[in-house]
């Protein structure tokens, strides 16, 4: 599906256009598994794990633009790394076709780590992140004119709705 998805967005010229290739995608595969466990060709199990599929697809396609988008703006962040965790439902692989996602953000950079500055200079690591996760909540979610990708839910995160949007490596551990 990643694949699939990585094909459609190559063809793309800007933003809008590649969220709106993900959700078409998304929605040709929705049909595609629904027809399947309607006409029995997949058992629960399978229909379960393939929406799971379809969603873990997403998220990675959606953070792969929202990477491209940041670095080209500020840089990367040298041997910075970012990870999405799915919790609930998601990190389970029982997604149904309502579910929403649960999701946790967190990134491992050094503690003075910045990015390498692009067309609007550098951030500190810490901001930098916090960008990625607000753009990538951003374009899974923001209705456009192939409606959305996903309802997301981040109360799973540490400290819940009043934690920070996305935590370090070191944070995290530390909660956890």
């Amino acid at each position: 599906m990643l694949g699939e998805m990585q094909s459609a967005l190559s063809q793309c010229d800007d933003t809008e256009s590649k969220l709106n290739a993900l959700r078409r995608y998304k929605n040709e595969e929705f049909i595609r598994i629904g027809l399947h466990d309607l006409g029995g060709a997949i058992d629960l199990l399978e229909t379960l794990h393939q929406l799971s599929d379809l969603a873990d697809a997403s998220v990675q396609a959606v953070l792969d633009v929202t990477l491209a988008e940041l670095n080209k703006n500020y840089g990367a962040v040298p041997h910075g790394r970012f990870t999405v965790i799915g919790g609930g439902k998601m990190g389970g692989r029982e997604l149904d076709y309502n579910s929403d996602l649960d999701l946790i953000f967190v990134y491992d950079a050094g503690e003075e780590a910045e990015s390498e500055g692009g067309l609007h200079g550098p951030l500190p690591a810490h901001e930098f992140y916090v960008r990625v996760g607000q753009k990538l909540l951003s374009y899974l979610s923001a209705p456009t004119e192939e409606g959305i990708l996903y309802k997301i839910d981040m109360q799973l995160r540490p400290s819940g709705k009043s934690g920070p949007l996305v935590s370090s490596f070191a944070a995290f551990r530390e909660y956890h």
